[in-house]
């Protein structure tokens, strides 16, 4: 009998902790300056069109190839800006959006939308390790902003994708009204920092 209570005991205490740190993730991202600017996209007439049930079938459709029963999530919904490798906005590229998903076998990935019009068109469906996106990797991306110059007054964040020589860069891209950067390339093997501490 004992035993048992203190199983019970033991599970109830556990369960207690994945909800207290469920409730302390909650409060880091309300309490997070840079939520709102990075997902400010979700206000777009995009996102209103993404949640219609013929988009939601696109959706589906166009991942059909490769992935199996994708579970987009519309909370990870952003502006995707193409940068010059000088980091400047490629104006060839604009009302790009981009929404992650989560599918069978532990898949993951996101596809890169267009806004033309009165309708949305896929450019690219992109397979990844992880979830790309800003709240999924909030923990690595609190302890870069902690080390770093960044003015969280004046900073913004945005999803970024950075032409290269041989392949685009993903990443987050984090800057201030008084020029500092800092970027967190998203990596086969996890989140990486790169921080530029002078200003661009």
């Amino acid at each position: 009998m004992k035993k048992l209570i203190i199983i019970i005991c033991c599970i109830t205490a556990l369960c207690g902790c994945q909800r207290s740190k469920t409730v302390v993730t909650q409060i880091q991202s309300r309490q997070d300056p840079f939520i709102e600017t990075y997902y400010s996209a979700q206000n777009d007439s995009a996102f209103k069109m993404l949640k219609k049930a013929i988009f939601k079938e696109l959706l589906n459709g166009w991942t059909a190839d490769t992935v199996k029963n994708p579970i987009w999530i519309y909370g990870d919904f952003t502006k995707y800006t193409i940068l010059n490798s000088d980091l400047s906005v490629n104006e060839e590229f604009d009302n790009y959006y981009m929404c992650t998903y989560i599918a069978d076998d532990d898949q993951f990935g996101y596809v890169i939308l267009a806004k033309e019009a009165d309708s949305l068109a896929k450019i690219e469906a992109v397979q990844t390790a992880y979830r790309y996106d800003y709240q999924a990797n909030i923990e690595f991306i609190h302890e870069a902003l902690a080390a770093s110059e960044i003015d969280s007054a004046s900073a913004k964040a945005e999803r970024v994708s950075i032409i290269n020589d041989n392949e685009n860069k993903e990443a987050l891209k984090i800057t201030d009204a008084y020029g500092h950067c800092l970027l967190i390339y998203f990596e086969a093997e996890g989140p990486i920092l790169y921080k530029s501490s002078k200003p661009l």
